[in-house]
């Protein structure tokens, strides 16, 4: 999950908004690694099970991205073809 926000350290203002800085919170690997860190999200094995559908999602959201313009199609090709080579991150 990508946030438009990321908040300060200790010893830097803690707890205030740091602007035109965003972070990302990454999914767990799996089921289990999820349950023992307590996030509710479905891990990267539970939405994608196999290399297949994780490559699927990806060209599914490319061409979404493309469709609005966001994304060229030699981008489309090369985005699918690493999604491709590298899998479900597993």
């Amino acid at each position: 999950m990508y946030t438009g926000w990321n908040l300060r350290r200790a010893g830097f203002a803690e707890g205030e908004q740091r602007g035109l800085t965003g972070s990302f919170i990454p999914l767990a690997a799996t089921e289990d690694d999820r349950r023992r860190s307590g996030d509710p999200r479905p891990s990267i094995a539970e939405r994608y099970p196999n290399h297949g559908d994780s490559v699927s999602w990806v060209a599914e959201a490319a061409h979404r991205l493309q469709n609005q313009r966001f994304m060229l199609q030699e981008d489309v090709n090369r985005t699918v073809e690493r999604a491709e080579r590298e899998g479900s991150g597993r």
